[in-house]
């Protein structure tokens, strides 16, 4: 398969090809995407978002306050829209905006709005939300940390995810769960024709969690996959992806020290 270099993270993306024949580039780190009949035309639809993309963030100035989110939304409405959850409807989104603006409004975002990359902080998380189409604080929260409390980050529900994975006129999957392995349970693993099979047998007491076992039912394959997650590599995962998760870990090692 040909290789396109993303023109945002410089990382190679390959070529695709669904199993309805269709070509696709998509690059997980910078969520830019675009399909085609063929390869040409998806590069160029590929790189027609990414356009998109960086132009409308360019128009997405941060508001200098909380007084001013009403305006700053009626500014760039179109904008916002443009970035939501594509696999829900336009009035839904509507009501969707309309309902993280109050919750902007009313949340404790601490020191977050006294500095300038604080504020910008609170955009990206708002704007991270409305991508996944999740609705505040239901489906998770705007969070500030760090010991000053001076930036935030939006921590997504598990709910966030299975509406964002199984929501819209074609989603990917359906019937999604996520279980916790803890040190006494016993369990059993296995992958017979494609499918992914999990049993559960908990025990008493359970002790500390070992790994947690995701689960879906893959709708276009007509199957049902998983992957079992073990807890270290979880954690290595929150170290890299996580800054809220890197501030804690830096306020533990201050207090050893």
């Amino acid at each position: 398969m040909n290789k396109l270099t993303c023109p945002q993270c410089k990382k190679d993306i390959e070529l695709q090809k669904s199993k309805k024949d269709v070509f696709y580039y998509f690059c997980k780190d910078c969520n830019i995407g675009g399909k085609g009949e063929n390869e040409t035309e998806a590069k160029r639809n590929f790189l027609k978002a990414y356009e998109q993309q960086k132009n409308s963030m360019s128009l997405l100035l941060p508001p200098k306050s909380k007084n001013d989110i009403p305006a700053w939304v009626q500014n760039n409405f179109n904008i916002i829209l443009q970035q939501s959850a594509q696999f829900i409807d336009k009035p839904a989104t509507r009501r969707l905006i309309d309902k993280n603006i109050k919750y902007l409004m009313s949340a404790d975002l601490k020191d977050a709005w006294n500095n300038q990359e604080g504020v910008q902080s609170i955009v990206d998380a708002f704007m991270e939300a409305m991508y996944m189409g999740a609705s505040l604080p239901e489906m998770g929260a705007i969070v500030p940390f760090g010991r000053v409390n001076t930036i935030v980050e939006f921590i997504p529900a598990v709910s966030a995810f299975e509406f964002a994975l199984t929501s819209g006129e074609n989603p990917p999957f359906k019937n999604i769960s996520i279980d916790c392995i803890y040190e006494r349970d016993n369990y059993e693993i296995e992958r017979e024709d494609g499918q992914f099979k999990f049993k559960l047998k908990p025990a008493l007491p359970r002790g500390e969690v070992v790994g947690v076992v995701v689960q879906a039912f893959d709708i276009e394959r007509n199957c049902m996959i998983g992957e079992l997650y073990d807890a270290d590599r979880l954690l290595e995962k929150a170290k890299r992806h996580s800054v809220s998760y890197k501030y804690y870990l830096n306020d533990l090692q201050l207090l050893r020290e």
